[in-house]
């Protein structure tokens, strides 16, 4: 009976096997991207088995599966899985969807229009919908940290200054940032404030960061290159309306709501509206920055003032020194799609802010108190035709400069109109259009002074790109662009030229030369505003730069003249009714400190030191210090002689050229790199404000000899006894039975004057902004990304440039204000399908700054991030962030707070 059992399973097992034979079947196909693209290596598997193959260099593959109506799966690194059931067929063509990797990735910011990025003639890094969403951000700015090549300087908690590959400032406007294709910086400032920009991040579609010059597209203000945010359209949502509110709490009393809510009327319109409320309290002020102010202002109360045509008027309101920090924001964001056929779009939007809170600027920190920033704007869009009008307008509220007290008005405005067209003539894509930049400053001589009824700007650029497909793998790319500015002389003309070399499918190579221009902007021609003061009451004053600055000088070209508060006219240098000015102030102040001493009057004071010390003093020489801001220093102010002092030239274009090579692509299946080496030239580098003038002391060692004459100092009468024990030692440290060193040093200490150049009249220290010569940069950005399977992913970046300092051929040094070298390492997976993990460790090198009233030295750090999100059900999720798990409290910018730790909690649902 077993061997008949045994026979008759033989049997059945080879009928199965016989009958499983004759019903495999071959199947062959092409695989294809979502562009038309063959690609080669994608994984094909027979759905529940183990029997696979793997497509060509054609994308072709061949496969034997069970029967004709078996599934296929397809995955490929990059690429969204897709199950394909044949139905019958035994020749197949299957298209898959790129997914969010930043290889395959369409972009518009290179070369204003549609493009993959990996055909893109610059190095474009793009975060996705994906990456913001996971991402728990007060605002855009902390989404680009894991960008290579991108300086992020936090200097508050929604502030922060960001370029990409250096030079950054405080208040900088240094790299393009757009939203929507509209240019998002604050008007006439052109200061790029993120925490200003309505919306929020359920909004983001994608931000798009350019990086390196793009005149030759966008023109001015884009010689850095550009942040690109795009926000969703109402249109293409996948059901008729969608609402995602949001909540999160943290560290520093943070609360921050938002709401966003689209829908779709019809099939053909499409409405959205973002809202966001933050509230928290900032991080404590840089010590140094907040001793400049309590100097400036020694009762604790920051005396609010008014500076207008007539001088500056005091407003009789005060505000204290030491402030709780609290910042309060706001903004909404409204946009209507209207589909008006296949071929045509309109889209209105319009946005308000509003910002309370600290800003560092050049000439000290702001406080904004209720800043207001509001946009319009309209695109229609044709075919291949783009036209658009935007306009963006400031109100500053009761904002005012935290060292002078100046309340500062701001009512400017940027208009621009564009527009775009573009064609194919056979292998040749020509896209080509105008744009008008239309800046106009309103401030009421609060920050632009006497400029202010000549400080409109105009910014007018004619540009043409064209992509000719060499062949099949070869683009050869070709930009020109013409631009002229109201207060630039000529025409500016910015050339790109690039090649792409398309390996294949999957990977690019690139070759670039770019030439562009960064325009001055309204502040730097056209600033007229009062930083702060002096000890002796002169005051330093922040001026643009329009026409120049040029100094009264002898036969022999040396400066021979200055101006004082405490006596009229212009005052020759060491003449001894010059030298004496200084002489009787200080005196007046020795008055002053020796009745509050011994409890007498200053009447009785002055008729001693009479008796004493003679009128005139002979003998006096002055001397020439520039007053330094280097936080460090031991000395406020540098020596400097009178034949190093130099005219400045009126501002120009600065013109950078950059020459680049680039790789995008995927190295075997899983690895994923970008490599950008670059190498540019600035000629005329602007930096920040810098002192332009000299004050003038008395020089010490004359003092000293003067005093030491026999007849100067009367020790015979009584009262000289009381002044030694006063004076001996006082100025020195030292005592030594004598005053004469002390009051010689005493003397040496007032600036009592200033050396102005012609074209101002004053006394002020003046800060302003100059061309500063040439400056050649080598460089390198490195990212990569190793896809473990499609749930983990471990991504790096590396950016390199050779000096974080440059001295040009005049000997003038030009900081990077930035890290010559910094790196990220982060790792994110999805765990049980629900939570999402994300561990990100950054880490930058010192670097030295000078920014304004910024000078000295940033310390390296090296900061930890983690986020883990949890979908609650469906459409309810919560994300915990803490950023700087460690606590390691550090500066990312001279002036900046310390930064610490911040974890912050946030519950979201989409209804």
């Amino acid at each position: 009976m077993k061997q008949v059992y045994y026979l008759f399973s033989i049997a059945m097992c080879a009928l199965f096997l016989s009958n499983t034979a004759w019903a495999q079947v071959g199947v062959e196909g092409q695989v294809k991207d979502d562009a038309g693209d063959f690609l080669a290596g994608v994984n094909i598997l027979v759905k529940g088995t183990n029997f696979g193959s793997i497509s060509d260099s054609n994308g072709e593959f061949n496969i034997t599966v069970p029967n004709n109506n078996s599934i296929l799966v397809f995955s490929f690194i990059g690429f969204e899985t897709i199950e394909f059931s044949l139905n019958g067929k035994s020749n197949i063509i299957v298209e898959m969807k790129s997914s969010a990797t930043d290889l395959d990735q369409v972009v518009v910011s290179a070369s204003r229009k549609k493009e993959k990025v990996l055909e893109a003639p610059a190095s474009v890094s793009v975060i996705s919908a994906k990456e913001v969403e996971s991402n728990v951000s007060l605002t855009t700015t902390d989404h680009l940290y894991s960008a290579s090549g991108v300086d992020v300087s936090k200097t508050g908690l929604t502030s922060s200054n960001v370029v990409t590959r250096g030079f950054n400032n405080v208040f900088s406007g240094a790299v393009l940032t757009m939203v929507d294709n509209r240019v998002a910086s604050v008007p006439s400032l052109r200061v790029n404030s993120t925490q200003m920009i309505p919306g929020n991040s359920d909004d983001i579609a994608s931000i798009e960061v350019l990086k390196g010059p793009a005149s030759a597209i966008y023109g001015p203000f884009s010689s850095n290159g550009v942040i690109h945010i795009l926000t969703k359209s109402p249109l293409d949502l996948e059901k008729n309306s969608e609402t995602k509110v949001s909540f999160g709490a943290g560290q520093r009393d943070l609360l921050n709501t938002s709401v966003r809510t689209a829908g779709k009327i019809n099939d053909n319109i499409g409405y959205k509206i973002s809202m966001n409320y933050l509230k928290g309290t900032d991080w404590n002020r840089d010590s140094s920055d907040l001793a400049q102010e309590m100097a400036a202002w020694s009762d604790g109360w920051i005396q609010l003032s008014k500076q207008g045509p007539n001088g500056t008027v005091m407003t009789g309101d005060s505000v204290a020194v030491v402030k709780d920090n609290e910042i309060n924001n706001w903004n909404v964001d409204a946009r209507v799609d209207f589909r008006v056929n296949d071929d045509t779009k309109v889209i209105l939007s319009a946005g308000r802010s509003n910002t309370n809170g600290i800003e560092l600027t050049g000439l000290g920190a702001g406080e904004a108190r209720d800043w207001s920033y509001s946009y319009w704007q309209a695109r229609l869009l044709h075919k291949d035709l783009f036209i658009q009008a935007y306009g963006n307008e400031s109100d500053a509220g009761e904002s005012f400069m935290r060292r002078s007290g100046n309340l500062i008005v701001d009512n400017s405005q940027f208009i621009s109109y564009q527009i775009q067209h573009s064609t194919e003539i056979g292998s040749l894509a020509l896209t080509y259009g105008a744009d008008a930049y239309l800046t106009r400053p309103k401030t009421l001589g609060t920050i632009n002074g006497n400029n202010e009824y000549s400080d409109n700007i105009d910014e007018k650029g004619i540009y043409v790109q064209g992509k000719y497909g060499f062949n099949d793998k070869i683009d050869l790319i070709g930009a020109l662009r013409y631009d002229n500015h109201t207060f630039v002389e000529g025409t500016q003309m910015s050339p790109r030229a690039a090649m792409v070399y398309k390996i294949d499918p999957r990977n690019s190579f690139r070759l670039s030369y770019n030439k562009a221009f960064d325009s001055p902007s309204a502040l730097n021609y056209s600033l007229d505003i009062l930083s702060g003061y002096l000890p002796t009451g002169i005051g330093v004053r922040g001026i643009g730069n329009r026409g120049g600055f040029n100094f009264n000088r002898d036969d022999n070209g040396n400066i021979n003249s200055f101006y004082s508060p405490y006596a009229p006219g212009q005052i020759a240098l060491n003449d001894i009714t010059g030298t004496n000015v200084a002489w009787e102030v200080f005196k007046a102040g020795l008055t002053a400190e020796l009745a509050s001493a011994f409890g007498i009057s200053t009447e009785s004071v002055n008729e001693a030191l009479s008796n004493i010390f003679p009128n005139p003093l002979i003998g006096l020489k002055n001397s020439l210090m520039v007053l330094n801001l280097d936080e460090n220093a031991s000395s406020p102010f540098i020596p400097i002689s009178a034949d190093a002092i130099k005219d400045v030239d009126p501002l120009i274009n600065s013109i950078s050229t950059t020459r680049e090579i680039g790789y995008k692509g995927f190295l075997g299946d899983r690895l994923a790199a970008t490599v950008d080496v670059y190498k540019t030239n600035i000629t005329d580098f602007v930096g920040a404000l810098q002192v332009m003038n000299p004050n003038v002391f008395i020089d010490g060692n004359s003092a000293y000899e003067a005093l030491m004459n026999p007849n100067a100092i009367n020790e015979s009468v009584l009262e000289y006894d009381l002044i030694l024990m006063a004076l001996d030692g006082a100025y020195t440290e030292e005592a030594n039975g004598m005053i004469e060193d002390d009051i010689a040093a005493g003397l040496a200490q007032i600036p009592y004057g200033t050396v102005m150049p012609e074209e101002y009249t004053g006394n002020d220290v003046i800060m302003t902004y100059a061309n500063f010569g040439d400056v050649t940069i080598n460089g390198m950005d490195f990212a990569a990304t190793y896809y473990l399977d499609d749930k983990t992913q471990i991504a790096g970046t590396y950016s390199w440039v050779d000096k974080n300092k440059y001295e040009t051929a005049e000997g003038i040094l030009v900081p990077l204000n930035a890290p010559a070298k910094k790196a990220s390492l982060s790792v994110s997976t999805k765990l049980f399908d629900t939570f999402d993990l994300n561990v990100r460790y950054r880490w930058q090198d010192a670097f030295p700054v000078n920014s304004g009233v910024y000078i000295g030295e940033v310390d390296d750090f090296a900061v930890t991030d983690i986020t883990l999100g949890y979908n609650l059900l469906e459409h309810s999720r919560i994300d915990l962030s803490v950023q700087n798990i460690t606590d390691n409290m550090h500066n990312e910018f001279v002036g900046a707070p310390e930064i610490g730790r911040l974890a912050m909690l946030r519950f979201s649902h989409t209804f």
